[in-house]
């Protein structure tokens, strides 16, 4: 009442602050020194602002929920909505020869090819550039993988062979793996990342422990060989 009773009086409104005083028994001093003094003011220009940022969230919330309503997620269409769709943001060229194979990095913006070249590629995938070639195996190479922290990379061929890339150290031949009498067509790091299984056409799965060391050799029959 006292912040009404101060605007009263400060817009000349004697009668209705004479009214305003008789009706609620208040005696009120103008003072401009007061707390009420312009309090009536910024409670309405506060009211305004607070409505203004209101309505600024609705139109947000809006927006938001529009997009969360048109996501792939929340359509009730088909796959054909996570389809790539040209143009391809890269279009990476080197091979000579059939890519058998890519991976990514687990943490870097890197993509690798496996080719019937014989070769190994590293890219870019964010810039699409290319960044090196690992040279080692004599035949197709047909699988790479990296290890979960991406500190390894292993690659497979049909020159018999694994090969581990030290992805730290340049990516160094740290070491060729031999023991299969035919084609090797895939290899894989295990989720723990100490053991590296590999399949090939000799009809075996060979398991790659932590130590560089063949730890065993699993025939078609699921008998160790």
């Amino acid at each position: 009442h006292r912040s009404i009773l101060d605007y009263l009086h400060s817009q000349n409104f004697s009668e209705a602050f004479d009214a305003l005083q008789s009706e609620c028994g208040i005696q009120y001093t103008p003072d401009p020194k007061a707390k009420y003094n312009g309090l009536l003011e910024k409670k309405w220009t506060s009211v305004i602002r607070l409505q203004k940022k209101i309505m600024d969230l609705e139109n947000r919330n809006a927006l938001l929920v529009e997009e969360l309503n048109t996501s792939p997620g929340k359509r009730a269409a088909s796959q054909a909505d996570w389809v790539p769709r040209a143009p391809p943001r890269h279009v990476l060229t080197g091979h000579r020869g059939v890519v058998n194979r890519v991976t990514f990095h687990p943490v870097f913006s890197l993509v690798v090819s496996a080719s019937e070249d014989s070769t190994v590629k590293i890219w870019d995938w964010e810039t699409g550039e290319f960044e090196r070639t690992l040279k080692g195996h004599t035949r197709a190479v047909h699988d790479v993988d990296f290890d979960p922290k991406g500190d390894l990379l292993v690659s497979c061929s049909s020159d018999l062979t694994l090969k581990l890339w030290d992805v730290q150290n340049e990516y160094k031949n740290v070491k060729t793996l031999v023991g299969h009498d035919h084609v090797v067509s895939t290899a894989r790091f295990m989720p723990s990342g100490d053991l590296i299984v590999s399949a090939s056409r000799d009809t075996t799965i060979r398991a790659l422990s932590e130590n560089i060391q063949w730890a065993h050799a699993m025939g078609t029959d699921g008998l160790t060989v």
